[in-house]
């Protein structure tokens, strides 16, 4: 880069920094990498949170925001899950005769973002599904199918931010409701919605997943309610189901066993608390003892319990 000085110059260095860098980067290694002084940094790092192309996170580090990710799915050959997951669609739109619908999962959003659409066959007028939007987790088998392996705080969160109705005007189910639903999920692999975002309509969707068995985003079908039939469900979510799994192989990860939730990416690379191992939560529970104490020493046994 000829000019490093001007403005467009930095940004476009700090934009490359996270993407080659960790999930996420505070001030004083990007200004130890860039070259430039904190007070710059800080400066540009302000103009790309206000666009949401870099967001705060946790132990104040920066990282990739919703919008840096939506322009990134802009190019899309250059977007790893659109491209290993084109073909795989295309097969199960020939397959089902059905339109195909793919999601990704905006962690720091709580959302999904819907990505890719290949239209069936037999539908000529298509299903008006816009891509590149934001959608609350709780409607549509698509949100739901993520939804239901996250963590319980985060499925909380979700529900309490998610519309009152969905897009043709269903009322919000309550919690109970959802997390019911959420279990049938777990147990079954996938999915199903009616009405939600469009009219006359089902939906079968179910999770894919990434390292860890984190869940990072969706693949299903959608099809007119006329041309769906009760018996009809077992064959669709099963090519479905065998589509995902292959998918999520592709991607590094697997489904985790039946009946199981799985906590999404670690935010900030770091291991969630409750995936540590027990060594490393016994020393936590040491430290935190030590602190707690008046004169600095750790609590006797039975004193402190773990977490």
């Amino acid at each position: 880069m000829k000019d490093k000085k001007s403005i467009v110059a930095r940004l476009v260095a700090v934009l490359g920094a996270f993407a080659d860098g960790e999930p996420a980067l505070a001030i004083s290694q990007l200004s130890e990498r860039l070259r430039l002084p904190p007070s710059s940094i800080h400066r540009l790092l302000e103009q790309l949170i206000a666009l949401e192309v870099i967001e705060r996170a946790s132990h104040r580090r920066y990282r990739i925001g919703p919008e840096f990710f939506r322009i990134g799915v802009r190019v899309e050959n250059k977007f790893r899950i659109v491209e290993v997951a084109r073909p795989l669609m295309q097969k199960l739109v020939d397959q089902l005769h059905e339109t195909c619908v793919l999601s990704v999962l905006l962690q720091s959003q709580q959302q999904r973002l819907r990505v890719a659409k290949l239209d069936s066959p037999q539908d000529p007028l298509k299903f008006r599904l816009q891509m590149l939007e934001r959608h609350s987790l709780v409607w549509g088998a698509a949100g739901r199918a993520i939804l239901a392996y996250m963590e319980p705080d985060e499925i909380k969160r979700v529900f309490a931010q998610a519309p009152p109705t969905s897009l043709t005007g269903r009322p919000l189910p309550s919690f109970a409701q959802l997390t019911k639903e959420l279990e049938r999920i777990r147990a079954c692999g996938y999915a199903v919605g009616r009405d939600e975002f469009l009219a006359d309509t089902i939906g079968i969707a179910a999770p894919l997943f990434g390292p860890g068995e984190r869940v990072v985003g969706e693949l299903g079908i959608i099809m007119p309610a006329f041309r769906f039939r009760d018996d009809m469900l077992e064959s669709l979510s099963a090519k479905l189901l065998q589509t995902t799994q292959q998918l999520s192989a592709m991607l590094g990860g697997a489904r985790p066993p039946p009946g199981k939730s799985r906590t999404t990416a670690p935010r900030d690379g770091r291991v969630p608390r409750r995936a540590r191992p027990a060594y490393a939560r016994r020393h936590d529970a040491r430290r935190a003892a030590r602190r707690a104490s008046p004169n600095g020493t750790a609590a006797k046994p039975g004193q402190a319990a773990l977490e």
